[in-house]
């Protein structure tokens, strides 16, 4: 049956003082007070990095709190919201407002790689709204909207959306590759000036880095300095996202 409202308040208040769980999934039958809740908790909680929320009872309200969790919490990287359509009606109750949201959120949040919000009820408005977020936003990766919102979405707001995760899946390529050459550079010349491993840098990994300026090449190599010889995670590699663009 999954979780109800008040399964999730009780779930809710659990969070804001656990720190060992890192996934959530809280089944059906969660509404706007349900989400709401998690929302609050989300807010102090620093070590979930996955939350799968699904329901028929949501509505924007409770997408609008989740989003506006999203734009103080710093540890989540991947949130699915699948509402699903309840018995005898004909869809559920998160539309553009809903997308609207998560878009305002996505402007300041610069964890989230991974999100997904199926809602039958999304329009072009709403989809428009995240292609915009998506201008600035360098960490997100991964959108999914729901299956019927695509035929409801101009040919042009899909494109741009597309185009934009493609840029920052190669931003974090790229990162990761300028990086991974920089310590292979700095240990066998730990001196070299940091305008040397740059150069060596653009010839090396032409191909992954050749959208980065010479100012981000250096920064990067800058943060390969300052950082212990073992590979990154890809939450440090986002941070050094954040740090170089």
């Amino acid at each position: 049956a999954g979780v109800c409202d008040a399964g999730a308040r009780a779930l809710a208040d659990a969070l804001t003082s656990n720190t060992s769980l890192l996934s959530l999934y809280t089944g059906s039958n969660f509404g706007d007070d349900g989400a709401c809740a998690l929302a609050d908790a989300l807010k102090i909680n620093r070590s979930l990095t996955h939350v799968d929320i699904e329901g028929n009872a949501i509505g924007d309200d409770g997408v609008h709190a989740l989003a506006n969790a999203l734009e103080t919490n710093a540890s989540l990287v991947s949130l699915e919201i699948r509402l699903l359509r309840a018995a005898g009606l004909t869809e559920n109750h998160v539309g553009d407002d809903g997308a609207r949201a998560l878009a305002a959120a996505l402007h300041t949040n610069t964890s989230l790689t991974s999100l997904v919000l199926c809602s039958d009820n999304v329009r072009d408005g709403g989809a428009s709204a995240l292609a915009d977020a998506l201008k600035t936003n360098l960490s997100l990766t991964s959108l999914r909207l729901g299956h019927i919102t695509q035929f409801h979405v101009l040919q042009s707001t899909s494109t741009s959306i597309d185009s934009h995760l493609m840029r920052n899946k190669l931003v974090l390529r790229s990162t990761c590759t300028a990086l991974r050459t920089a310590r292979r550079v700095l240990l066998v010349l730990p001196s070299a000036p940091a305008i040397v491993v740059d150069i060596i840098i653009g010839h090396a990994d032409a191909r992954c880095t050749e959208h980065l300026t010479a100012a981000q090449r250096h920064a990067l190599v800058v943060v390969a300095r300052a950082r212990p010889v073992r590979v990154l995670t890809r939450a440090e590699v986002l941070q050094v996202v954040r740090r170089v663009w």
